[in-house]
């Protein structure tokens, strides 16, 4: 669950620092065009591998309602980081990406 959960959050953070304006608070320049579509893809691959993860690990009706679960805790996550703290995105995801690679090694 850990693992799915920092996958969403990765990849709203991705989906959002596709767009314009949330990249230029975080970053201070605008993205180029291969960075939004590398960050849209990277985005919506992870939130495909989040629900890969939890059909590995519930039935395919249990893990559906969990993947709306998560999502909804990642993107409320991202929200409230854009409002109040955008500059702390990118650390936040690398964070999520270091506690995703810990819970997928115990995870296998």
């Amino acid at each position: 669950m850990i693992l799915a959960l920092s996958l969403s959050f990765i990849a709203f953070g991705a989906l959002a620092l596709a767009m314009f304006g949330h990249f230029k608070s975080c970053f201070k320049r605008p993205p180029s065009q291969v960075q939004q579509r590398v960050l849209t893809l990277v985005g919506w691959g992870l939130l495909a591998l989040s629900f890969v993860v939890l059909l590995g690990q519930y039935e395919t009706a249990y893990a559906t309602i969990l993947l709306f679960g998560v999502m909804s805790a990642a993107a409320l996550t991202v929200i409230l980081l854009l409002s109040y703290q955008a500059k702390r995105l990118p650390a936040s995801m690398a964070v999520a990406a270091l506690l995703a690679l810990v819970d997928f090694s115990l995870f296998v």
